[in-house]
């Protein structure tokens, strides 16, 4: 039997596109592998005054978005090509954002494809073209926007990075080369607990919010140096979040102060939102939902 050149030919042709197929099916599935195993939490650098975790994007961009005085809140806080890429791509798993004095880090894992198409749409966004320079050994995107300003932006080993501060977007890089990455002490409890049950989380440093009540004319109680861990959720048409601390009977009073000085923090903070707050209690734990819209 006879072997024609058209056999050989086919022969070469169906052998190099298996190879392809199967370099192509690794790739995907190296992907795949790094966004399930990354965790954006150990990415965050000490020390950010908060943290807000989106678990479930749509809820985000669907209920939170459309509120008036909520975005309001949020974009005050945060620049606004976070929101934009968050509403362009709800299919994602999560984002987190960090806040820090000097500016505010995106984190959202992702395979490299996904990755792709968001340059895509920051490419469309920004009116210059993106320069690249390399941060240690990673390939970083800076886009050229309004006040002289650089969103720098990266995809490294399953996970989407971007900044308008160039410093904590280095020391990201830092962070996420060194194997394997910790959670800040300090974070690493209120996360654990919290995990993500909740459409949203934040967490928030207790210190900038200056909680405190009088218990007498002789005696303060004041919240330092704690991280407050929130679920955040969406409810008949308001944002509520919802924080436990622990219960003792005999400061029953104590509570129901607290919360009022809690609401007043935030109705500081964002006066563009009208709160309701209450408290309740079981033996061991007491529950404060705030609420705005």
């Amino acid at each position: 039997m006879r072997i024609g050149k058209k056999d050989i030919t086919a022969f070469i042709v169906l052998f190099l596109a298996t190879i392809v197929c199967v370099r192509y099916f690794y790739k995907n599935m190296s992907d795949e592998q790094f966004v399930a195993t990354v965790d954006p939490y150990s990415l965050v650098v000490p020390t950010p005054t908060a943290i807000f975790a989106i678990n479930r994007p749509p809820v985000f961009a669907k209920m939170i978005l459309p509120m008036k005085n909520i975005r309001k809140a949020f974009s005050d806080h945060t620049p606004a090509i976070f929101p934009s890429l968050i509403r362009q791509n709800p299919g994602l798993s999560s984002f987190l954002i960090a806040y820090y004095p000097q500016g505010d880090v995106l984190y959202a894992p992702m395979d490299s494809h996904t990755a792709e198409r968001i340059f895509m749409q920051l490419d469309a966004s920004f009116s210059f073209p993106a320069q690249q320079r390399e941060e240690t050994s990673v390939p970083v995107r800076y886009y050229p926007d309004v006040d002289k300003r650089f969103l720098g932006c990266y995809y490294h080993e399953g996970i989407f990075i971007a900044s308008y501060n160039r410093r904590l977007l280095v020391e990201t890089v830092e962070r996420q080369q060194t194997h394997p990455a910790h959670i800040i002490p300090e974070l690493t409890d209120p996360i654990h607990k919290k995990g993500k049950s909740a459409a949203m989380n934040l967490f928030i440093q207790s210190t900038p919010l200056d909680l405190h009540v009088q218990m007498n004319d002789s005696t303060e109680w004041r919240m330092k140096n704690q991280w407050l861990a929130m679920d955040l959720f969406y409810n008949e048409g308001s944002l509520c979040c919802f924080n436990e601390q622990p219960y003792e009977e005999a400061l029953e009073n104590f509570y129901s102060n607290l919360c009022d000085t809690i609401t007043f923090r935030i109705n500081r903070l964002f006066p563009q939102i009208k709160t309701t707050a209450q408290v309740s209690h079981d033996e061991a734990v007491a529950y404060f939902t705030i609420c705005g819209n």
